[in-house]
């Protein structure tokens, strides 16, 4: 699962900390979350508590070779955030308050 950590500058605040997620496949940035995919192996590869690994891969070539090695279920990048938000028992407001709120002095 490539989500890692980059230092990204942005408009008044150069070198932030920043999640970004990398494709499995070709190993590049996927910009935007409508250029990429998470996908797993079905049924193989659950462990014995129900867990399978999370691979991300760009739509088009990068998921087309992703799906030739086995990863047979996927979902588009799109999707990921409601799911982990659900998951989580957060709302979207409360998400982007805390974004919103880090690095601010206490």
């Amino acid at each position: 699962m490539s989500l890692v950590i980059t230092l990204k500058d942005s408009p008044g605040a150069p070198g932030r900390s920043s999640p970004t997620i990398i494709c499995d496949v070709c190993e590049e940035e996927i910009k935007t979350a409508g250029e990429g995919m998470y996908e797993w192996v079905s049924e193989a590869e659950v462990d014995g508590r129900g867990r399978a690994t999370v691979y991300f891969a760009h739509t088009g070539d990068c998921s087309w070779e992703s799906k030739r090695r086995g990863r047979s279920s996927s979902i588009p990048l799109v999707a990921l955030p409601a799911y982990l938000l659900r998951n989580l028992g957060c709302s979207l407001e409360e998400s982007e308050e805390s974004a919103d709120n880090m690095g601010k002095p206490l």
